[in-house]
């Protein structure tokens, strides 16, 4: 069952949260969105307006800007990136947008990746990659919607409860559907 971080979490307690979902992770998630890019394919036709295969492209300027941004971030974890591709979401979410989804191992270099800023809510265009997720076996474990401040938690992980209660990481009851968000490779690279 997924339970939703209250607030935003911070500094210390995001760097204890980082390492408990290290831990308990064997991979993990993130993305770099092209707001300037918006494609319509099986995934999203049914919410937009136009066929599938219709892409409407704008000025890729900033984009690659932001791409040669976070390039060093990504470069820490390279070797650990197990694929790479383009989509217009990943697990439940369906935009119009075109993203360039990252699958990575955890690996000793995993937490330097993360130290890159001190709280969940900062992984954002520019500077950083978005949304990182945290996946064991498969299935999602910790979900990150920076930019909306939403931060989803599976309470079925082993101690999860107890250490949110003990590091003060105040949570409650996801509404709507909380079935377990599965993470399905695609193209290995």
């Amino acid at each position: 069952m997924y339970y939703q971080l209250k607030k935003p979490i911070k500094k210390k307690k995001y760097n204890k949260l980082v390492d408990f979902l290290i831990e308990n992770s064997d991979s993990f998630l993130f993305n770099l969105p092209n707001m300037g890019k918006t494609v319509v394919n099986e995934r999203n036709a049914d919410v937009m307006d136009e066929p599938i295969g219709y892409v409407d492209e704008e000025d890729q300027d900033e984009y690659r800007v932001y791409v040669e941004s976070t390039k060093p971030c990504i470069d820490i974890i390279h070797d650990d990136i197990i694929e790479s591709y383009f989509d217009t979401g990943c697990l439940d979410q369906i935009t119009s947008i075109e993203h360039q989804i990252f699958y990575a191992k955890i690996s000793n270099k995993t937490k330097s990746f993360f130290t890159q800023t001190d709280s969940f809510s900062k992984w954002l265009f520019p500077y950083l990659p978005e949304d990182p997720c945290f996946i064991k076996n498969g299935r999602c474990i910790f979900q990150c919607i920076s930019h909306e401040e939403l931060f989803f938690i599976d309470l079925d992980v082993p101690k999860v409860e107890e250490f949110l209660k003990k590091n003060r990481i105040r949570f409650f009851p996801m509404f709507g559907d909380a079935t377990p968000l599965v993470y399905k490779a695609k193209n290995v690279l």
